[in-house]
């Protein structure tokens, strides 16, 4: 029988007070820890990602920069400029971030 809600014990290693932490909030929740291990997981799998930012406000705020900036360059671009200020701040961008990985 292929039953798709076949239990399977797993073990995972979690930190004990983040653990400890978590499920007094899930007890709130009237949830136990499996229960919302099973939740993640079928919201990843929903998404196709995490089901939250893991970013930090200053990873976000760069980024959502980038965009703006490579947007703008895009439409500079593709109106015939040959030359635009966020050319610049791209390519600095770009050069700090290869340097980032060094």
């Amino acid at each position: 029988m292929n039953d798709s809600n076949a239990k399977k014990l797993d073990t995972i290693k979690v930190n004990s007070k983040l653990k400890a932490e978590a499920e007094e909030i899930l007890k709130q929740m009237g949830l136990t820890s499996a229960q919302a291990v099973n939740v993640f997981f079928a919201k990843v799998i929903n998404t196709n990602n995490l089901p939250f930012d893991i970013r930090n406000k200053e990873t976000k705020k760069n980024n959502d920069y980038f965009a703006a900036m490579l947007k703008e360059a895009e439409n500079a671009e593709a109106n015939g400029a040959e030359w635009f200020e966020g050319f610049a701040l791209l390519d600095e961008f770009d050069k700090e971030f290869q340097n980032d990985g060094e």
